[in-house]
């Protein structure tokens, strides 16, 4: 983006030569017959927002050297040159990455160019650089927030093929998910609020589910977020409208940036081997040939997970009283967690003018993994045990026994030690899932005068299939042993701004419109017909659903003085899924108290919409079907499906903050954030007893299946309430019925020892509680308390990393902590994680990435009963982690990969 105001957040990279050359620059080289031009700006700590003196600023126009000046106190620097043209600016300061500025057209008349600039500190893995303060329309709205960026080069140097697995390890980004599989599931929430009001972004713009859920596996699922053709994420916290595309957020967004073209031909290509059979190749090619700049990749990694491919007997499936040969044979299958990885970019941009560029990127994601391998769930004997205790089992035969079906035709009387000791083990269901993401972007940006104009378009296509029925039937029971659903969300956008720049204060305002169609199907369990046989499943469709939103926007940046600036943002948005109207404002205050000062103020207002598929009216065909007996018979429910809620309304969200950024000399800094977010209308998963809905709620013949389904696994002689199947069951639903307060403090910095070893340390403290949850909802809900740090949430966290440095030679050591009431259901733990890499010649590279160093944690199962007791609410009484099921669940074991690149 071109214009007389611009602000350049300048990309994290190690010190160029040729800027390091451009300190020693000669002699201005002056225009001739020109009319003057003056240079000047400021350059600010991209982590602290605190000025830089003593900065060398290189001048530049049409790429050739018109100046230099050297920063003052304030990091303010004016360089004289002459002639309309191109200009641009590199940087060199002791202590911070060198980089150059995107060029800025100057017209033939205007007397002077503005930059803008925020230079990161030094540093070849940089992992974390907090604080934007950029000010160009892309980050505009992003300045007025605390925001980290990770480069994509600093995950993947550490054994982390995805962006998921490694932002947890920042400040108030959670892992909900808790699985140890490589290549499970993985959805993120920040600061404690659900996964799906984190908004990811792709260049900026949304992708895949937009509306907000009611429980917390919703959002983008992580599983799907390949490095290949990143060049790092930005994590921007708070509620508010963010970004260019004014996305709402409760907790904020999360963008995933792809690379650009560069100015001359650049290719690598990287072959990666490792653990767990893990192979990957990535080729990346860039460059500008005339006015066409490039940018191709194609990555693919393969692996085959935690479980080599092989036979195995799932003897924690064995859960029935037949134990027959042919049970045996039904549950022994081949286990692998085989899963696919792909990534591809293509991205071209064509420059008509030096004032005018026109940017088409085609982006494709893609993951598969077998479930056999990734559902890595193990019922131990203590636990298989207890459930025979507490069962309709127990008694079934003389002195207390078991009776048990060992052949057709022959009975055994087993000891209820002797039942949990055959029917313990791995319970690994047999399946597949797939995710995908394609999405298409085209965005013109054109200078006129002191206008900077944007057309900006984008379509995307998220889907996702899981498949659990596999194997068809199970032998013994005669129907599937699991579900199959599709979701499908196509999400279309379309941007207008223009941002016009006036002395010491950028306006702009546009439209944005969003649209988004959910779609897909569930697998329809087989029903039981007259003969006692049961007819073959079916894929049955559900509703589509259409949601729009229409938004009108300003947003200003005002900066009186060098030491002020007030940045605001308006959004007013009227979607159709809810048929309202909003207003969300943001607004920030940055005041650079002397050179080594800078404070933030910042309020804001969100506003989430429902996810469409939460207002669906239609039953979800029910989903794997194993009752927990014991449960059964006291107070819970099993849930069988969900049903929609036409009535939804959006979520609403306030958020304060206070941030404080201090330099102590050279890189050395530390900010802290504090933050305050109250949401009201909270979107509540809530499972409803089935009877509250109508008698006809649940069709009689799927009442059937699942009566069925409850006395093989339970006992023919189990107890039916008078209600009958039916008062044993639940449906989801999605309601407003809660409210949230997220409270933290987030401390993060860095600590230089010498020019080869320095530490990043982070810290922070998030609370999230519910509120005003009523009584009809806790009642179906054990684990939710009103007023209490809701589960899974972690009260403290905190990393540290170690940065070592040598000529050719980099090597990076970080070290994160997770406290109690964490999503693993286990005590406060910590992990490491390696990256080395080398120099072996000029062009070739060798990196050896080690994920969770010390092995610490680690398991291929999660646990069933083994993990910590979850707090429950005063109408649940389980007395212990054990009657819960609560899974203890583990790390990734170790895992090390060794990369070889090869640049061109």
């Amino acid at each position: 983006m071109f214009r007389r105001s611009l602000a350049i957040a300048l990309a994290v990279a190690s010190l160029s030569p040729a800027v390091a050359a451009d300190a020693q620059a000669p002699a201005p080289v002056p225009a001739v017959d020109a009319a003057p031009v003056t240079i000047h700006g400021t350059l600010v700590d991209q982590r602290s927002g605190r000025p830089i003196a003593g900065a060398t600023v290189v001048a530049y126009r049409n790429g050739a050297r018109v100046g230099t000046a050297v920063t003052d106190a304030r990091g303010t620097f004016a360089i004289a040159a002459s002639g309309a043209g191109a200009y641009s600016v590199s940087i060199a300061a002791s202590g911070y990455a060198g980089a150059r500025s995107s060029e800025l057209l100057v017209p033939a008349g205007q007397a002077e160019a503005t930059f803008r600039l925020a230079a990161a500190p030094q540093e070849a893995q940089a992992a974390r650089t907090i604080g934007s303060v950029s000010t160009s329309a892309q980050a505009l709205q992003t300045s007025a927030t605390v925001s980290r960026d990770v480069a994509a080069s600093a995950i993947g140097s550490e054994n982390y093929p995805r962006v998921g697995d490694a932002l947890v390890r920042l400040p108030g980004v959670d892992n909900r998910s808790g699985s140890a599989a490589l290549g499970d599931d993985v959805f993120l929430d920040i600061r404690g609020l659900k996964p799906s009001e984190t908004q990811t972004l792709l260049d900026g713009h949304p992708i895949g589910p937009i509306g907000v859920q009611g429980g917390t596996s919703g959002g983008y699922d992580y599983e799907d977020s390949p490095l290949f053709a990143l060049r790092g994420v930005q994590v921007t916290y708070g509620a508010g409208a963010l970004g260019l595309y004014g996305t709402d957020s409760t907790g904020g967004t999360i963008d995933l940036q792809t690379i650009d073209p560069t100015a001359k031909p650049e290719g690598s290509l990287e072959q990666r081997f490792g653990t767990f059979g893990e192979s990957s190749t990535v080729l990346r090619y860039t460059g500008t040939n005339g006015k066409l700049g490039y940018a191709l990749v194609h990555g693919v990694l393969g692996s085959y997970g935690l479980f080599h491919p092989g036979e195995q007997l799932q003897s924690g499936n064995l859960n029935a009283t037949h134990l027959t040969p042919a049970d045996y044979a039904a549950n022994t299958y081949a286990v692998s967690g085989d899963n696919t990885l792909r990534d591809d970019l293509l991205k071209l941009r064509y420059t008509f003018s030096p004032s005018t560029t026109l940017t088409i990127t085609g982006f494709a994601a893609n993951t598969w993994e077998d479930k056999t391998g990734t559902g890595n769930n193990y019922s131990p004997y203590d636990y298989q045990l207890y459930n025979t205790l507490h069962s309709k089992l127990v008694g079934t035969c003389a002195a207390g026994g078991v009776l048990v079906t060992v052949a057709p035709g022959q009975n055994a009387c087993w000891t209820p030690q002797q039942y949990a000791a055959a029917t313990s083990g791995p319970t690994t269901s047999y399946g597949w899932q797939a995710i995908g993401n394609q999405d298409y972007h085209a965005r013109l940006t054109t200078q006129a005068g002191n206008h900077a104009l944007v057309v900006d378009a984008f379509a995307d296509a998220y889907a996702g299939e899981y498949n659990r029925n596999q194997t068809a039937y199970n032998t013994a029971l005669g129907f599937a042993t699991g579900p199959f659903n599709s979701n499908f969300y196509h999400t279309t956008g379309l941007l207008l701004s223009d941002d016009i720049a006036m002395g010491n204060n950028l306006f702009g305002f546009g439209l944005y419109q969003e649209h988004q169609r959910y779609s897909g199907n569930n697998y329809a369990a087989p029903v039981m017909q007259a003969n006692g046989t049961y007819s073959a499943g079916e894929l049955v469709d559900v509703q589509t659903q259409n949601a729009t939103v229409n938004n009108v926007f300003i947003r200003d940046e005002y900066t009186p003085t060098a030491r002020i600036s007030v940045i605001a943002n308006a959004w007013l948005k009227h979607d159709t899924a809810t048929v309202g109207t909003s207003l969300d404002p943001r607004a920030s205050l940055l005041y650079h108290a002397d050179a080594s000062d800078v404070i933030r103020l910042t309020a804001g207002k969100s506003t989430g919409q429902p996810d469409p598929s939460l207002t669906a009216g239609s039953l979800v065909a029910p989903s794997s079907l194993n009752p927990a007996c014991a449960s059964l018979s006291t107070t819970h429910l099993l849930n069988v499906g969900t049903v929609g809620n036409t009535g939804l309304q959006p979520e609403t969200a306030s958020d304060y903050e206070i941030a404080y950024g201090h330099h102590f000399g050279g890189d050395n800094q530390i900010q802290v954030d504090l933050y305050d977010t109250h949401e009201t209308n909270q979107l509540f998963n809530a499972n409803l007893p089935a009877l509250q809905f109508g008698a006809g709620a649940i069709p009689a013949s799927i009442l059937q299946m699942i009566q069925a389904r409850i006395e093989a696994n339970c006992g023919d002689n189990f107890a039916f309430p008078a209600s009958g199947v039916a008062g044993l069951l639940s449906l989801s639903q999605a309601s407003n019925a809660a409210s949230e307060l997220a409270r933290g403090i987030e401390i993060s910095g860095r600590i230089r020892a010498n020019r080869h070893l320095s530490f990043d340390y982070t810290y922070d403290v998030q609370s999230a509680a519910q509120y005003d949850v009523p009584a009809a909802l806790l009642m179906t809900n054990p684990y939710v308390i009103n007023g209490a740090q809701i589960a899974a949430i972690p009260l403290h966290k905190a990393s540290l990393g170690i940065d070592v440095g040598a000529r050719n030679i980099e090597a990076r050591l970080d070290g994160s902590y997770v406290g109690d009431n964490n999503a693993l259901a286990r005590g406060a733990y910590t992990f490491f994680d390696l990256g080395v890499t080398g120099t072996l010649t000029r062009r070739t590279t060798l990196n050896v990435g080690v994920r969770n160093l010390f092995n610490e944690d680690a398991g291929l199962f999660a646990l069933s009963g083994e993990g910590e007791y979850v707090a429950e609410n005063a109408f649940f009484h389980d007395p212990s982690a054990m009657a819960q099921g609560t899974k203890l669940r583990m790390l990734t074991p170790r895992s090390i990969s060794i990369g070889l690149t090869q640049h061109f």
